[in-house]
C-alpha cells in the first residue's frame, strides 16, 4: 500500500557533510575576493564555519590602499584580473572620494654596500 524508503539516509549524509560546506565555501571565497582579501582565506572560513564564516568575511570589510596624493583618505583595492586568475589587489587609478588620479608608486631603490 505504502512506499518504503530504500535508505535515503546516505544521501542526506553526504549533502549535510560535504554539499553545504562546499557552498559556504564557493560563497565565502567570493565574498573576499569582493573585499580585496584572500579567496583562499574566504574559502577556508566558508567552508569551515559556514554561515558564521560569512558573517565574519563580511564584517572584516574591505582592505583598504595607499592614501591619496590629494585628499589623503585611502585609495580602494582593485584586482587586476578575474576570480580565478587574480594574483593581488593593487591600488585604484582613480581616488573615489576625490577623483584624483592616482600616481603609480615605484619601487624603492635598493641601497648598495
Amino acid at each position: 500500500m505504502f512506499a518504503q524508503s530504500t535508505g535515503g539516509g546516505a544521501g542526506s549524509l553526504f549533502f549535510l557533510l560535504v554539499a553545504i560546506p562546499v557552498v559556504f565555501g564557493f560563497f565565502g571565497s567570493r565574498m573576499a575576493w569582493k573585499r580585496c582579501r584572500s579567496p583562499g582565506q574566504g574559502l577556508a572560513l566558508g567552508f569551515l564555519l559556514g554561515p558564521i564564516g560569512l558573517m565574519i568575511i563580511a564584517l572584516m570589510g574591505a582592505k583598504k590602499g595607499p592614501p591619496c596624493v590629494a585628499c589623503g583618505t585611502p585609495v580602494n583595492l582593485m584586482w587586476t584580473k578575474g576570480f580565478l586568475t587574480a594574483k593581488r589587489p593593487v591600488p585604484a587609478k582613480v581616488c573615489l572620494a576625490c577623483g584624483t588620479q592616482q600616481q603609480p608608486t615605484p619601487p624603492s631603490p635598493v641601497p648598495m654596500a
